[in-house]
């Protein structure tokens, strides 16, 4: 009977292969434009390409992402107690459907790559941040070459700590707070700034 199970389970296995194949394997291969773009993907873990990179930093965003907030680009994959803005015409990244000074904290979990105008989007979540409030940002880490824009047509830029440390550093409404340099589990990094009043 023991012997039984076994060979069902491998039986299955197989079963298992076929369907990671056609459901998840062809959109690697159809969306990799050259070799080096195959290669960074298929080299990559498969846990990476997928959703959900909020469960990587999730615990340590719920002793910084307190109170009233949002979760911008989430997806199917929202930060626990967090509204969810999705990119729409009337809400998105540039523009929150939200009074000024109103947020206790602003959360994005591998969003900020995607804008073109990241600048701009960071100027709304300050604009809707309490002072003393969290931006709390999750993002790809550049030592995975999967993340790169030269790899993943759907980044637009490389956002890594140090730029980020740089950025944030010459603004009067953010103070960075926290800063991860090397990349985690998720081959990502951690940027947490609190908003201040301006001098």
């Amino acid at each position: 009977m023991k012997y039984m199970v076994y060979l069902l389970n491998t039986i299955k296995s197989y079963f298992y292969d076929i369907r990671y194949y056609f459901v998840e394997d062809i959109q690697m291969r159809v969306n990799a434009s050259n070799y080096a773009t195959y290669r960074a993907t298929k080299l990559s873990p498969g846990y990476l390409k997928h959703g959900a990179k909020v469960e990587g930093i999730r615990y340590l965003a719920k002793k910084y992402c307190k109170g009233q907030g949002v979760d911008i680009g989430a997806s199917n994959w929202t930060l626990p107690g967090a509204r969810r803005v999705e990119n729409n015409s009337e809400e998105n990244a540039y523009t929150l459907k939200q009074d000024s000074d109103s947020l206790d904290y602003v959360f994005s979990s591998h969003l900020l790559e995607h804008l073109e105008n990241f600048e701009v989007a960071i100027n709304e979540w300050s604009r809707a941040l309490k002072n003393d409030g969290v931006l709390f940002m999750y993002l790809p880490h550049p030592a995975l070459p999967m993340w790169k824009k030269e790899y993943l047509k759907y980044h637009v830029w490389n956002p890594n700590p140090y730029f980020l440390e740089s950025f944030f550093s010459e603004r009067d409404d953010f103070k960075l707070e926290f800063l991860t340099y090397q990349p985690d589990g998720y081959m990502s990094f951690v940027c947490i700034c609190r908003k201040v009043d301006k001098q």
